[in-house]
């Protein structure tokens, strides 16, 4: 976990919404990726299937997740796998501090 967000429940300086949105698309790739060296390599079709089911939960949770972040940035009400977190307004001219 980055320790920066999870002691001040808020973005860090190199980490904005946008840039956590383009993340999110890399760690599909990257998923991506792994899902098909597992098919490619893996030669035992149980050990296949529970590998394929892992990479596919979390893919899944990753764009669940993307998908959140995108309304995030309209709303600044913003969660990122359950930990809320506060967007300066440096980071988003739409959130203000109120």
């Amino acid at each position: 976990m980055i320790p920066e967000i999870t002691s001040s429940n808020s973005l860090p300086d190199w980490l904005s919404p946008e840039i956590s949105e383009h993340l999110s698309v890399v760690a599909l790739v990257v998923l991506g990726l792994l899902l098909l060296l597992v098919l490619r390599f893996i030669s035992k079709i149980i050990l296949k299937f529970a590998f394929m089911i892992i990479i596919l939960a979390l893919a899944l949770g990753v764009w669940s997740e993307r998908s959140d972040l995108s309304g995030c940035i309209n709303t600044c009400d913003c969660e990122i796998f359950g930990q809320k977190l506060q967007i300066p307004p440096n980071k988003n001219p739409f959130c203000d501090e109120s």
